[in-house]
């Protein structure tokens, strides 16, 4: 997505939201249930993984929304959302040399802010006067790295049609 944004708009930017350790686990965020994670990954994940909630900007205008979430014990992983900064993980994510491999079974639906399961991303759409009943394009990938798994979550803003002919 965000190869695509900057070819939309080169004036691209992240903000960040919150970036840090959570202990609150929902549906969206289950990702210890996901293909690849390992029993003891499985066991852990309930309440020890890492969180990066962001919003992805063209000209200061947000254009989508976006959560990403590990497990604590996923170096790989832990390190990209840690150290990423306001560059997007996709940088890293696609590296030319990088051994992460995406899931090639994304999900992608539509969905109204009052059902996002992140208070964060939720919050912050409601500030931007959206309403909760407005609906989403959301869409779930899964990366991988050996045992490591990592599950982002995007939510596409209607603002982008500016930016779209």
């Amino acid at each position: 997505m965000t190869a695509a944004l900057k070819s939309i708009n080169p004036n691209f930017t992240v903000t960040i939201l919150k970036s840090g350790m959570s202990q609150e686990i929902s549906q969206s965020k289950k990702i210890n249930t996901h293909q690849g994670m390992s029993k003891q990954h499985k066991n852990q994940a309930e309440s020890e993984y890492y969180e990066r909630n962001i919003v992805l900007n063209l000209n200061n205008v947000p254009v989508l929304v976006a959560t990403s979430q590990t497990l604590l014990s996923n170096a790989i992983f832990l390190d990209i959302l840690q150290n990423s900064g306001t560059q997007p993980i996709g940088n890293r994510l696609f590296a030319p040399d990088s051994s992460i491999k995406r899931d090639p079974t994304m999900s992608i639906r539509k969905v109204c802010i009052v059902d996002i399961d992140n208070i964060i991303l939720q919050d912050y759409l409601l500030s931007l006067n959206y309403n909760k009943n407005d609906t989403l394009i959301m869409r779930k990938s899964y990366f991988y790295y050996k045992k490591e798994a990592l599950q982002l979550i995007e939510f596409i803003l209607p603002t982008i049609s500016q930016f779209i002919y």
